[in-house]
Parts: structure tokens; sequence; C-alpha cells
């Protein structure tokens, strides 16, 4: 419908008195309103130009674009801005840019954390407690969860693909478990990531069987898994 580009034009807080102090006419504008009239595609060029709008967003509501995409919080703020004298936007852009500053550098501040000296699921019987099995390593401290107690790192594909072979799995000692939860399992002395059943110990990977655990096996929990780190670099 005609009424359209108006309609997208008010969501940019664009109206009628905005339209007319830009050169375009009351009666148009009223018009189209109305579903008398229509804008044409030079009408639409010169709003486009006038406002910085594509034409995208004047005939569809939103920007086309493959590789940006604004939420509609996102195009709230782009019309709030667009209506800022150029003095203001520049100040506006400043802070910006100050924000994010500080946001990077908040999120390289580092904090140490225990990482566990044997990996889970490497087939390894080992004393497995804080005081003998953990050593400390550094972190940006966005990347450590502030619940976290621990790291395990993970050995071999039988928890992927959720947490990928080589990854650092993050632990809460005391969290409570259910059935259901990923957990860090000692299992006769060696250190397992695993999904906790009430019929045993499950993979995310398929082909591997569940562990069924007999009177013979002696279990531990260690903890609960609340997340991972994986290295890209």
């Amino acid at each position: 419908m005609p009424k359209i580009i108006i309609e997208n034009l008010l969501k940019m807080h664009i109206d009628r008195q905005k339209m007319i102090d830009n050169g375009f006419k009351p009666q148009k504008y009223d018009d189209v309103l109305r579903n008398k009239s229509s804008y044409k595609l030079n009408d639409l060029i010169e709003i486009s130009e006038k406002f910085q709008l594509s034409l995208d967003y004047l005939v569809y509501g939103k920007e086309k674009s493959p590789s940006i995409s604004l939420s509609d919080d996102e195009q709230k703020l782009l019309g709030y801005f667009k209506e800022l004298s150029p003095n203001v936007q520049q100040q506006l852009i400043g802070r910006a840019e100050l924000l994010a500053e500080q946001a990077e550098r908040s999120s390289q501040i580092t904090c140490s954390c225990y990482i566990a000296d044997v990996a889970a699921g490497a087939g390894i019987s080992a004393p497995f407690t804080i005081d003998d099995a953990f050593s400390p390593r550094q972190f940006n401290r966005s990347d450590v969860p502030s619940n976290a107690d621990c790291g395990v790192p993970i050995n071999g594909d039988s928890m992927e693909p959720k947490y990928p072979h080589g990854c650092i799995v993050w632990v809460k000692r005391n969290a409570e478990v259910k059935y259901g939860d990923t957990v860090i399992v000692v299992r006769n002395g060696e250190p397992l990531c695993k999904i906790y059943k009430q019929d045993g110990l499950y993979s995310y990977n398929q082909k591997y069987n569940p562990i069924r655990i007999s009177e013979d096996d002696s279990i531990q929990i260690f903890g609960k898994v609340i997340g991972f780190y994986t290295d890209v670099d």
C-alpha cells in the first residue's frame, strides 16, 4: 500500500512537519496517507537522499544487506541519531568509541583459574583434587564464568559436538546436580566428562555407548559443567 512509505518514515521519527520542513508538499503527503496517491520513484530517491535512508528501508521497512542486519532497537537508535545535529552526532560517536574501548580493556583483564593437570577422557587414573591435580593458569576474565571453581581439559570426541576435543570445561564444584546435567565424574579414579543420567553416564557423540555403573565401580561426582573455553589462537 502507498502509505507504507509514510509508516516507515514515522518509524524513523520523520513526520508530516519534518517532510514539509524539508521541501515536500503537504498535499502530496496527505494524499499518500489516505491512499489517494503514491510516491513515484523520483520522489522516493529524493526522500532517500534528503533523510539518508535507503530505498530498501522506505519500501520494506528494513535495510537489505548481505552482511549487516539491524535489529529493531538498532533501527530505533539510528532514527534518534539522525534527528541530532552534526555536532551532537560527533559527540555521540566519540562517547560510543570511548565506551567500546573501555569494554575492550575490561575483557582483557586477566584472572587466575585452576586447571586440571589430567584431561577428562584421557584414560588416566590419578588423584583428582584441587590440592594435588590442578595448576593455576591465566585467562581473560571475560572467558571464565564468575561462578567457575576450576577448569578441566577434555580429551577425545565423546562429548562432541557440544564440547570439542581440546577444550576446557568450566566446573562448579558444589552446584546442585540433577539427571541430565553434564558433569565431571571420577570413575574408578579416572576423570570423565559425561551426561549424568539415572541409568548411567552418557556421551553427546552417539557412537559411544553409555557407561553403566555397577556395584563394583567407585563413583564420585567432582562438579557440574557450566561452560567451556576453546583457545582459538
